[in-house]
């Protein structure tokens, strides 16, 4: 858009606010589910909880509405599914969009969903006042060249900027513990998952008792001990629910040993900083990386 480009004043380009985003990769949906549930009890320092957060299941936030700054942990997964549901519904009055396409395809990706399951997502949003109060270039082309100077030293802005802008969580999940094996959130997936709705349109749980029952079994009794007193097409169905609401065969094999596996909250978000893609991802390459291309757009 040449002649719009001619009208802007490039070199006066401010940032508004900088979104820095990190994520932490648990061993499953269930435990991702629990780490949500465990911050929304931590604050600390100026970070404030915010009231939102007992209105969202799968995102905490702090500091809602603050001038300075406001951070947010959520749930990858349901980010994923929801756009990719939103981009289904758009495809059916638009089915020869190709970009359209290209984008529901990437979102269906089962590797690329499993790898959002166990994805939870720390995101801080630093607004115009947080970076002037730190002495960062609102400018755009002088924030670059801080940027690079910074890396020339061995820094990453943005590692830098999410760990100053966390350090008050931080701090609080140090002392912070949670139980990876939470009894009501185990029985609140399984009411979720297996309810059904009676002819006089009451919705009953009785499929739902039955799968907690038996985890409870597994949880007071062993898995084995279970395994060996039922029948066993009865435990292998039991077990499958068990397993299709994010418990991994392994956990129902040690229940009984870590029904109280009380840990630190700070060992189960562990961010690694150089690992927070899928071993799996590929760089795409830009459509503006190739001459030809920018040289087409030219003669558009």
């Amino acid at each position: 858009m040449p002649k719009l480009f001619d009208l802007l004043d490039i070199s006066n380009t401010n940032l508004d606010w900088i979104d820095v985003t990190y994520s932490a990769h648990v061993d499953n949906e269930l435990i991702a589910q629990q780490v949500i549930d465990s911050l929304k009890n931590v604050t600390n320092g100026q970070t404030k909880k915010s009231r939102y957060n007992r209105e969202y299941q799968t995102t905490v936030e702090w500091n809602t509405g603050s001038q300075l700054k406001s951070l947010k942990v959520y749930l990858k997964f349901y980010e994923v599914i929801n756009q990719l549901s939103e981009l289904e519904k758009l495809s059916l009055s638009k089915p020869q969009d190709h970009l359209l396409q290209r984008k529901i395809k990437i979102l269906s990706n089962p590797d690329l969903i499993d790898w959002a399951k166990k994805c939870v997502r720390f995101e801080a949003r630093l607004k115009h006042s947080y970076l002037e109060k730190h002495n960062i270039p609102r400018n755009l082309f002088k924030f670059i060249k801080y940027q690079q100077d910074k890396q020339n030293n061995g820094i990453n802005i943005i590692k830098e900027l999410w760990q100053t802008a966390f350090n008050d969580i931080l701090i609080a999940v140090k002392g912070a513990e949670m139980n990876i094996y939470d009894d009501k959130r185990i029985r609140t997936l399984l009411n979720d998952s297996y309810f059904t709705i009676t002819r006089t349109g009451k919705i009953s749980y009785s499929k739902a008792n039955r799968i907690y029952a038996f985890y409870r079994s597994l949880l007071n009794d062993g898995y084995q001990f279970v395994k060996n007193s039922m029948n066993r097409m009865s435990f292998y169905r039991y077990e499958n629910d068990l397993l299709s609401i994010g418990l991994s065969k392994m956990q129902l094999q040690n229940l009984q040993q870590q029904k109280n596996n009380v840990i630190p909250l700070c060992r189960v978000i562990n961010i690694d900083f150089s690992h927070q893609r899928p071993d799996w991802y590929v760089e795409p390459t830009s459509f503006y990386d190739d001459m030809k291309n920018l040289e087409y757009l030219k003669a558009v």
